[in-house]
C-alpha cells in the first residue's frame, strides 16, 4: 500500500527519532501505567499514521499491574537497545527489515518510509518501526553519531559522544576516568624502567 501523505510524512519525520527515544528514557527512569498511556496517545500518536479503522477489531482493555508495566518496558528497552547496537555497522539493520516484513513501515508515493501505528503492536515494535523508518531516512546518523552510554547506556546520537563511549551527562566523568588510566599506566611505566636500571649490573 503505498501512502500518498509524503508532505505530510516528511514533516512528522522529525518526530520519529525524539519519540523513540522518550520511551527509552522513560523506561529505565520509572515510568508508570500513566506514563505509558501519555507516550502512547500524545507524542507516539502524533509521530505515527494510523491504520484505517475498518482494519482494526474492537479489543477490551485489560487492567495491568505497576510491575507488569515495569516489565514490559524494561523488556521493550532492553531488545530496541540491543538491536539499535547493531545498526552503528550499516549494512541494513535486522530490525529494519524485519519493520518492512511485517508491514510495520510502508512507503509512501514518494518512497519515503513511514511507522504505522496498529493494532495489537508489541511495544518494543512500536519504538523499533520509529527507529526504523528513521533510519532509512538518514542512515549516516546511526552509522555515524549512534552511541550507547558506556556507563548509564543511555542511547544518544552525538559525534562526539561516539568518540569517547559516553553521553553528554558522564563524558566529563569518562575523560576524567581515562587520564586517570593513562596517568597510573604512566606512572607504572616510570616506577618499571627505575627498577630495570637499579637491577643492571653495573
Amino acid at each position: 500500500m503505498a501512502l500518498e501523505q509524503s508532505v505530510d510524512a516528511l514533516i512528522t519525520s522529525a518526530l520519529w527519532r525524539p519519540v523513540g527515544l522518550e520511551l527509552l528514557r522513560g523506561a529505565c527512569g520509572g515510568w508508570t501505567a500513566s506514563d505509558l498511556a501519555r507516550w502512547l496517545l500524545g507524542p507516539y500518536q502524533e509521530a505515527t499514521l494510523y491504520v484505517p479503522r475498518s482494519e482494526r477489531k474492537n479489543t477490551r482493555a485489560r487492567k495491568v499491574d505497576a510491575r507488569e508495566v515495569q516489565t514490559i518496558l524494561r523488556s521493550a528497552r532492553a531488545e530496541v537497545v540491543a538491536l539499535l547496537r547493531d545498526a552503528r555497522w550499516g549494512g541494513g539493520p535486522e530490525f529494519v527489515r524485519t519493520a518492512i516484513r511485517d508491514r510495520a513501515i510502508v512507503p509512501t508515493s514518494s518512497g519515503l518510509w513511514i511507522p504505522l501505528d496498529k493494532s495489537r503492536m508489541l511495544l518494543k515494535d512500536r519504538v523499533l518501526a520509529l527507529f526504523a523508518a528513521d533510519y532509512l531516512l538518514r542512515p549516516q546518523d546511526y552509522v555515524g553519531d549512534l552511541i550507547v552510554c558506556s556507563k548509564c547506556e543511555e542511547v544518544v546520537f552525538d559525534p562526539a559522544a561516539r568518540q569517547t563511549g559516553y553521553c553528554g551527562a558522564h563524558r566529563i566523568s569518562g575523560l576524567f576516568g581515562v587520564k586517570a588510566k593513562q596517568a597510573t599506566l604512566m606512572r607504572w611505566q616510570v616506577e618499571h624502567a627505575k627498577t630495570r636500571m637499579r637491577m643492571r649490573p653495573s
